[in-house]
């Protein structure tokens, strides 16, 4: 298909459309299957289907410059040797190469079975290694150095004043003595364990002392877990995610002895190779398919007798529902709804900014005369991100440090989407002991259209002892300690 395409009636044309198979993301087991790598990674003497290191030396190579990486060529000689060996020759050496077989992948042109098989950071970072690491850090806080109770960190968790970007992803409240140890994991969702590793530095960051090593190392995890989370990256993001991953997993092995080293924690060394080669890692992972998978798991069944027909046919019934309009014509906007604008009201923007109408006026391409009635509004979603006033927003990088802006007010005019933002100080001072930006507000507004924003993601404001803080989640960058 990649090179001779198949051809599509597009519009009423028929046009040629090529394509091709560019990395395949899934779990570990999934994508084991699919490569016809073994599947459990414990029975292999080689358990990384990117790489030849052995399961016995997993501890000690904790970053990826010094693997010797598995190639294509390599790998199809062993699939084509194994169907030449006697069966007790063929179990040993699938063992040894950690390969059941050829896959249908190797008859794919211009993909690589060794690299686009890619790891997905949900399930190695927030469903791995995150819920372990950080069932050490509490066991560590609670009951070794009795700095917290258990009681006080779920009363901290439901009193939390959660921002509206977290309202739909809070933690469980519900932390047991039984959750925490060296060998039990932390019992989260995905975007739950997210949404609390971008909190927790909020909550026990007034109670753990400065340059506590547990706590420098759980923060050098999150910082890990916000640069493979991120929805940008830049060239030097996957050195400076080598240089962070190498020295967490280096301190997390001196920390935790008693810790089992799993191999998702040697899968993570990838990331860096894998971010530079196709980009944020955010668009490898798997929680949009997760999400999907809610759409079966809600359906109740009566009848089992073919469960697959009856999960198909439920799906393409509400794909016609959702691509049809209300008189069963086919619908304009099945792809993208449109901007989302809430409830607001006209206002009279030069009687409340006059400094800045002649800015909005160019803007605007509006002559001085015309009479300047808006409509303003207090939340707003463009492209799936929901904007509300009170969020921050990065306007700038100077030398990898941000600035940030605060959102006054959204203004909507001729359809288009205006944002008043406040300035903070620049540059913002960075808290390491929380990973979060002190704001300090300047009074200054600057209107902005939003299709001119370079960062577009909106971050959250929260208190923390008095000052206005924000952790930059969508950062190409992080500071090394």
């Amino acid at each position: 298909m990649s090179a001779e395409g198949i051809y599509m009636k597009v519009e009423g044309v028929f046009q040629k459309v090529c394509g091709a198979l560019v990395l395949v993301p899934a779990d570990t087991l999934a994508s084991n299957w699919l490569g016809q790598f073994k599947e459990g990674v414990g029975f292999a003497f080689k358990n990384c289907r990117m790489c030849e290191i052995a399961a016995v030396d997993v501890k000690n190579r904790l970053v990826d410059h010094n693997l010797q990486l598995r190639t294509d060529e390599s790998h199809k000689g062993r699939c084509t040797a194994l169907l030449s060996l006697s069966a007790g020759a063929r179990k040993y050496w699938s063992k040894m190469w950690g390969i059941n077989g050829s896959s249908c992948l190797l008859d794919l042109s211009n993909f690589s079975i060794t690299t686009c098989l890619v790891q997905d950071p949900m399930h190695i970072l927030l469903e791995g290694i995150v819920p372990g690491d950080l069932s050490c850090l509490l066991y560590y806080l609670v009951h070794t150095k009795k700095l917290i109770t258990l009681q006080w960190l779920n009363s901290k968790l439901k009193a939390f004043p959660y921002s509206y970007l977290h309202a739909s992803c809070k933690p469980e409240t519900t932390f047991s003595k039984s959750s925490l140890d060296e060998s039990t994991t932390v019992k989260q969702s995905s975007s739950s364990m997210l949404t609390l590793c971008q909190i927790l530095p909020l909550i026990l960051g007034p109670k753990v002392p400065e340059n506590d090593q547990h706590w420098m190392n759980f923060l050098r995890l999150t910082q890990v877990l916000l640069l493979c989370t991120s929805s940008y990256c830049h060239r030097e993001t996957p050195t400076i995610l080598r240089v962070i991953l190498g020295i967490y997993l280096s301190t997390s092995k001196e920390l935790y002895p008693k810790s089992s080293f799993i191999p998702k924690k040697h899968f993570a060394t990838h990331f860096p190779r894998q971010m530079l080669l196709f980009g944020p890692l955010r668009h490898h992972w798997c929680m949009r398919f997760e999400g999907k998978h809610g759409f079966f798991k809600n359906k109740k069944l009566k009848n089992f007798k073919n469960i697959p027909y009856s999960l198909s046919k439920h799906h393409q019934l509400y794909m016609c529902l959702q691509q049809s309009g209300s008189l069963s014509e086919r619908s304009n906007n099945f792809l993208y709804d449109g901007d989302v604008v809430a409830d607001g009201e006209e206002f009279d923007f030069a009687s409340k900014y006059p400094e800045m109408r002649e800015e909005l006026n160019y803007l605007c391409s509006i002559n001085a005369e015309e009479q300047c009635i808006l409509y303003r509004t207090n939340s707003v979603t463009i492209h799936g991100l929901q904007y509300q006033v009170g969020c921050c927003i990065v306007t700038d990088y100077i030398d990898d440090t941000p600035e940030f802006g605060i959102l006054r007010d959204i203004v909507i005019v001729k359809k288009e989407k205006f944002f008043v933002l406040e300035q903070t100080q620049s540059p913002a001072f960075f808290n390491q002991h929380i990973l979060h930006y002190t704001l300090y507000q300047t009074g200054i507004l600057k209107i902005r259209p939003f299709n001119a924003l370079k960062f577009k993601w909106p971050l959250s404001l929260y208190r923390y002892e008095g000052m206005l803080v924000v952790m930059n989640r969508n950062s190409h960058t992080c500071e090394i300690f």
